[in-house]
């Protein structure tokens, strides 16, 4: 006797069935998590490159303001207190992503390059159940991404 019966194909078919099941959801996990991963680095890029702003300009500004919206926005703060045109921005968040940041939603750097006392320091970056944390140092200005809430 050749071939397989009904009973073995039907078995073949429902582990075949259950393996795709598996790796489409940790297909679709992974996919979160990159993205995820990827908004926070970009989160941060334009949060260092407002800290290099603030530095190069701390003779015509006081300070530098990275505001948070459906992206980042980075415009200058002159001495008077009013804001300039955006000098930096990044694209729209893309759907199914949210940037949460954990506090005032400013992030502003001083003529050093630190953060200004009383700025946000924790953005949170969450595209499904993947979060990240871009954190800028208190005293040093340094931004990182973490994993884990600081």
């Amino acid at each position: 006797m050749r071939g397989a019966t009904l009973l073995e194909l039907g078995l073949t078919l429902a582990i075949l069935g259950i393996l795709v099941t598996l790796a489409f959801s940790s297909f679709a996990h992974l996919r979160s998590d990159r993205l995820a991963e990827g908004v926070a680095w970009e989160v941060a890029q334009v949060l260092r490159h407002a800290q290099q702003v603030a530095v190069a300009r701390s003779g015509a500004w006081r300070a530098v303001r990275a505001a948070f919206t459906d992206r980042v926005e980075v415009r200058g703060v002159l001495p008077d207190g009013t804001e300039t045109e955006v000098v930096a921005s990044t694209d729209r968040f893309p759907a199914g992503v949210e940037v949460i940041p954990l506090g005032r939603p400013v992030v502003e750097f001083s003529r050093s390059g630190s953060p200004t006392p009383g700025s946000n320091q924790t953005i949170e970056v969450r595209a499904g159940a993947s979060v990240r944390y871009v954190v800028v140092g208190a005293q040093t200005g340094r931004v990182r991404i973490s994993r884990t809430r600081p």
